[in-house]
């Protein structure tokens, strides 16, 4: 783990980390490599097969969501836990490098066929909503609440008195995710730390622009900070969560506005301009962030970063980039980032821009990790345990708290920094 201040050095760079960026600003984003999978019978085939039994995958999904939740979350659970338990017994390694644990090979197992599968916004949507399946809340006592025009969901700590509070910014590419789904993960988290937490839900693409859900988040913080004093607040971003939450502090910065005590981005997305390789190259080794992905999404960008008729494309999607906006006088700022994910090379240009500038930056980073794979901690994979757990360390510092268990009786596992 590096510590990021005026003369830090720049983030280690070494042959999983490799730093790749246009040679000029003037540049055209990068094409992703192609692979077999790319190949017109391929696609053709899986097209065809997919019309084919379109209307079945409706109804399947449809009766899915209408089968209880807890049932929905131990279906899921059991079908990883014997996953994890035959790659440890047969030894099997279908992972980005042999040292991986058994649990990650079997993710990858489980979810890398995906990235054959042409995807849409029912599709992404549906996929990110069983986050919520997968990890249910942990009780029903929290309450949707309008702050400032912006829809919340607000839990309070049910065993603190504190009023520090975590602000959860989840993931989605900004077309997908929701508050919902992301409740019993953020009970999880500011369950062992011991502070409440808010989820704004956020405005997506392609019905809204990346500057709608920008500013949904700040009316959802101006609300927060006149209950709570700014240093009291932190802020936790997923994917595009962790981009939302950047610029949301660079909003603040321009507004002359207190910022908050820090913030934890996990796999931020932060370039919109696609100014470095990773974000095209690595869809072949993330698991998430797959070329499927990458190519529903590419023709979005322009729309989703407010790009009119006659205006410079990449001049309004750098404008609209967190990666390229001020960052003098920001708060502390921690970022986890994979070695194998889309997002390598931003995180680690944020990194060194933050580092320059003079804001306490640290940035943490695992080789061979796929995009947001921090989101798994809860499920026991053993590189999402430890990238959390440096995490939640690092919060507990900032906001001065006694870490604690979900339950508040104990502090939580530790892990080391790659």
């Amino acid at each position: 783990m590096a510590k990021g201040g005026a003369s830090a050095p720049p983030a280690r760079q070494d042959d999983q980390l490799k730093l790749v960026t246009l040679p000029d600003d003037g540049g055209k984003p990068w094409t992703r490599p192609a692979t077999w999978g790319d190949t017109r019978v391929v696609l053709l085939l899986v097209r065809l097969f997919l019309a084919a039994i379109e209307p079945a995958e409706r109804v399947c999904l449809w009766a899915w969501t209408r089968l209880p939740l807890g049932l929905r979350s131990k279906l899921m659970v059991t079908t990883l836990k014997l996953a994890f338990a035959a790659h440890r017994s047969l030894d099997i390694a279908s992972g980005q490098h042999r040292s991986l644990s058994p649990e990650m090979h079997a993710l990858t197992t489980l979810i890398w066929a995906l990235r054959f599968i042409p995807l849409n916004i029912r599709r992404i949507r549906f996929g990110l909503g069983q986050l919520g399946a997968m990890l249910p809340p942990l009780h029903s006592n929290y309450q949707v609440i309008d702050a400032n025009g912006a829809e919340c969901i607000f839990i309070k700590h049910q065993k603190s008195t504190t009023d520090k509070t975590l602000m959860w910014f989840y993931g989605g590419a900004f077309v997908g995710g929701d508050a919902d789904s992301n409740v019993g993960m953020a009970m999880r988290v500011a369950g062992r730390l011991g502070v409440n937490v808010i989820l704004p839900n956020y405005r997506k693409a392609p019905e809204h622009a990346v500057a709608d859900a920008l500013q949904d988040a700040g009316n959802a913080y101006d609300w927060l900070r006149h209950q709570v004093p700014s240093d009291q607040i932190a802020l936790l971003g997923i994917s595009s969560g962790g981009g939302l939450a950047m610029l949301l502090m660079q909003l603040l910065l321009s507004a002359n506005i207190p910022q908050p005590a820090g913030a934890v981005l996990l796999s931020p997305w932060l370039d919109y301009a696609e100014t470095t390789q990773s974000i095209s190259y690595n869809t072949v080794t993330d698991l998430i962030v797959t070329q499927r992905l990458y190519d529903f999404l590419r023709p979005l960008m322009p729309k989703m970063c407010g790009v009119e008729r006659g205006q410079d494309e990449q001049v309004v999607r750098k404008r609209m980039s967190p990666l390229f906006g001020a960052v003098e006088g920001l708060a502390p700022v921690f970022i986890s980032v994979g070695g194998n994910e889309v997002c390598t090379d931003e995180c680690l240009l944020m990194h060194n821009n933050l580092s320059a500038a003079g804001v306490d930056s640290t940035i943490a980073t695992m080789r061979y990790m796929p995009h947001a794979w921090q989101m798994y901690s809860e499920l026991g994979i053993p590189e999402s345990v430890r990238a959390m757990a440096q995490a939640e360390k690092w919060l507990g510092e900032k906001l001065e708290l006694d870490l604690m268990s979900e339950d508040g009786d104990c502090t939580p596992t530790g892990g080391d920094s790659e």
